[in-house]
């Protein structure tokens, strides 16, 4: 546990959690100021494991921007705008498996105190704590969060994935395959007072460092767009490139 808690410490995760998930919400941890935890709880209750990586991505959109406050239902335009930015959430979890079989999501990660008011964060820990499993059995394959609006992987995104990846390896292995280690930003609308996924960027480190942007199309299928590939100068400052 203390090799945990330098580790958190030196990537910067140190995160306070609640177990009384906000407003009676299943499936989410709340940090109080002055608590500091290194693993989220998993796996999510009432989700059953996923086969691919892809199917858990795609299982987990509808079901994180559906939270309270995940998306903004008015463009950055409208004068409201701002409003509903303050008041707007950041969700965040991890995508796992055990020993490299099925995909299991943990619980949600929220973040009561935003320390800047120009972004929405939520501090995801660098474990998950499954009870069933050996914490050294667990591979760590997407980091999911969501965007109050259609916006791109910022630069505190993608210097959190290296971290990550740094720490729990590039290339973990689901059922026999080496996978790319990568975070996702899922992104929707709010229709009749409801969150519903709209798409989702993601970063994919070591599948030639692509960055690309998924979206829903009007039939209900996903349509992957390449936007390039990150390329890194040093640790703190990369270029996205054809």
């Amino acid at each position: 546990m203390l090799n945990r808690c330098l580790a958190a410490v030196l990537v910067g995760l140190a995160w306070g959690c609640s177990t009384t998930p906000p407003g009676g919400l299943v499936g989410v941890v709340e940090p109080r100021p002055g608590e500091v935890i290194t693993s989220i709880p998993g796996p999510m209750p009432g989700r059953s494991a996923y086969a691919t990586v892809d199917e858990a991505i795609f299982a987990a959109c509808p079901l994180i921007m559906s939270q309270p406050q995940a998306s903004i239902p008015v463009p950055p335009t409208h004068q409201n705008f701002e409003l509903y930015w303050k008041l707007s959430r950041e969700y965040c979890a991890w995508l796992y498996a055990a020993d490299g079989h099925d995909v299991e999501m943990s619980l949600f990660a929220v973040s009561a105190v935003q320390d800047d008011p120009r972004k929405r964060q939520c501090k995801l820990p660098a474990y998950v704590d499954d009870p069933r499993y050996p914490s050294d059995s667990l591979s760590y394959l997407v980091i999911l969060h969501s965007h109050p609006f259609d916006g791109p992987l910022s630069r505190r995104d993608l210097q959190f994935l290296v971290q990550m990846a740094q720490l729990h390896g590039f290339t973990p292995m689901v059922k026999g395959k080496k996978v790319s280690i990568s975070i996702v930003a899922f992104f929707g609308q709010t229709q009749d007072g409801r969150g519903t996924c709209e798409g989702f960027y993601q970063y994919l480190p070591a599948r030639n460092s692509e960055l690309v942007k998924v979206t829903v199309t009007e039939d209900g299928h996903w349509s992957r767009t390449l936007m390039g590939h990150v390329r890194w100068a040093s640790e703190e400052d990369f270029s996205i490139e054809p």
